[in-house]
């Protein structure tokens, strides 16, 4: 059966997740938490079949406006998030093997 979930992202420039290989990535946004609302976290929605049960490391990367990205051929955009009111601004991408 399809189910959307959500991941956490930390704050740093590449990190693995455990995703089904055809996980449909839906959405990249902040969301705060329920037990600490001050706090807030940079989640990840995909949409996933889970009568699938092999998965693999997908690799994402975190960029800055105006951050140098060495390579970008193997890198796919996923989305924009904006914090504090547009005053932090990070680019996530999915990072492919060729």
């Amino acid at each position: 059966m399809n189910k959307i979930y959500k991941y956490k992202l930390d704050m740093v420039n590449a990190q693995s997740i455990e995703l089904p290989l055809i996980a449909k990535i839906l959405k990249v946004e902040y969301q705060r938490c329920n037990e600490e609302w001050d706090k807030i976290n940079l989640c990840l929605w995909a949409l996933i079949d889970d009568r699938l049960g092999a998965t693999t490391k997908r690799t994402f990367r975190i960029f800055m406006t105006g951050e140098p990205i060495e390579t970008i051929g193997n890198l796919i955009y996923i989305d924009t998030v904006l914090a504090m009111n547009g005053q932090f601004v990070a680019h996530v991408f999915e990072e492919r093997t060729i």
